[in-house]
């Protein structure tokens, strides 16, 4: 299609145009409209008690590391169904366009196929549209951990003096709040549906210029099949003779 038969379409379908451009001024007010989110992260850090020097711990030779036992404590608290989202471990859930979640993992520096848990932390990652809320569930994750922990080592029969133990950085919940760039997200909405129209009105052209030549091609077969047959010559001759 060349661009004078492109601006030809845009002139027979006006209004396929006129509609894309009235829903991307929609979705332009409605990014007006959206505000930004609340974010904290928290790493818990398990601590090896000063026993396990002495050897003999049962959690040692049960998880075989802190790192272990941290990977123990996430699968727990997640039924297994938890883990690093994202490929790099410091990617936040707000960057990825999430505005409402949680997410607790055992951070990963490895890949897909070769993965490396090398610190023994426990990663708290919550977004969230109010500050007070985001604040109360990192504090409510920290604890969970820790209770998880405990309630672990209880299981494995671990004794106090070789007990890990854990410590939150920070120890209070850092909130920020993450705006929006409304006018990025303005160009973007206007590029992309202003793109997105233009596309549409061709296509739609296109699609009706099928339809109706299907339909005029069905008509002239309809037309041709009713017109009455021209006599035959034989029969012509017929009429002469009688006469």
């Amino acid at each position: 299609m060349s661009i004078v038969d492109f601006f030809r379409a845009v002139g027979r379908r006006w209004y396929v145009l006129v509609a894309g451009i009235l829903l991307t001024a929609v979705a332009g007010l409605l990014a007006l409209q959206t505000n930004g989110v609340y974010t904290a992260r928290t790493a818990v850090t398990l601590m090896a008690p000063v026993g396990w020097a002495g050897g003999g711990n049962t959690l040692n030779d049960s998880a075989t590391s802190l790192v272990g036992f941290a990977k123990i404590v996430e699968e727990t608290m997640s039924d297994g169904k938890g883990g690093q989202l994202f490929a790099a471990p410091g990617t936040r859930l707000y960057g990825a366009g999430v505005r409402e979640a949680e997410l607790v993992f055992v951070p990963n520096y490895g890949g897909q196929w070769a993965p490396n848990f090398n610190q023994p932390a426990i990663v708290i990652d919550v977004v969230g549209p109010t500050a007070v809320g985001v604040q109360e569930r990192v504090i409510a994750l920290t604890e969970e951990i820790g209770a998880t922990a405990e309630a672990l080592q209880d299981k494995m029969g671990v004794t106090e003096d070789q007990r890990v133990t854990w410590i939150a950085s920070p120890a209070t919940p850092v909130v920020e709040y993450v705006g929006i760039n409304r006018m990025r997200a303005l160009a973007g909405i206007a590029v992309m549906g202003g793109g997105l129209s233009l596309f549409a009105t061709a296509v739609a052209d296109k699609l009706l210029n099928r339809r109706q030549l299907r339909r005029a091609r069905a008509s002239v077969a309809a037309s041709a099949s009713l017109r009455p047959a021209a006599p035959s010559a034989l029969c012509v001759c017929r009429v002469r003779l009688y006469r």
